[in-house]
């Protein structure tokens, strides 16, 4: 091999590990940072799960998140849930999730969030699964979602000793 393609082979592998959500803590995409990006385990032999993440919207207008798509399931959809009369129920998001101009959202448990329908096998803990999120004026990003056990809201960083 060549000095010019080890180097760029180094780079690829640099650029992998930077962009790789195992150690990264948010993906930068067309002015879009998404963070916070997980799938809940699933529980016995359930066939639905739902999945989570924080987007925002750096740029001067308004986003639409149109639609998702997942490799472990027949159906993914973005779903709400919203109370009527003392009752809570999952209202599906034909419509997308608006993202306003320089905001964040939250897709986590109790709100808007992806519910994956009809799984195709068992998730597995820690491991990742693709993810499509398609944007209006964006386009679309594949994310690789880690599945974790169910979070709890104290979010805990962790951090290393030198």
């Amino acid at each position: 091999m060549s000095f010019k393609s080890i180097s760029i082979f180094f780079n690829f592998l640099i650029f992998i590990f930077m962009t790789s959500p195992s150690t990264a803590s948010s993906i930068k995409f067309n002015g879009l940072v998404l963070s916070n990006f997980w799938i809940k385990e699933t529980i016995g032999n359930h066939k639905i799960t739902s999945g989570y993440l924080t987007i925002e919207n750096k740029n001067n207008f308004d986003e639409r998140l149109e639609a998702v798509a997942s490799e472990i399931s027949e159906k993914t959809k973005l779903h709400n849930m919203v109370v009527k009369n003392d009752i809570m129920k999952m209202e599906s998001l034909n419509n997308g999730i608006v993202i306003k101009a320089k905001s964040k959202i939250d897709l986590k448990p109790g709100n808007y969030h992806i519910m994956f329908m009809k799984l195709h096998n068992p998730l597995k803990i820690n491991n990742k699964y693709k993810v499509t999120l398609k944007f209006k004026n964006a386009g679309a990003v594949i994310l690789e979602m880690p599945v974790h056990l169910k979070k709890s809201n104290n979010n805990t960083k962790h951090h290393n000793h030198h």
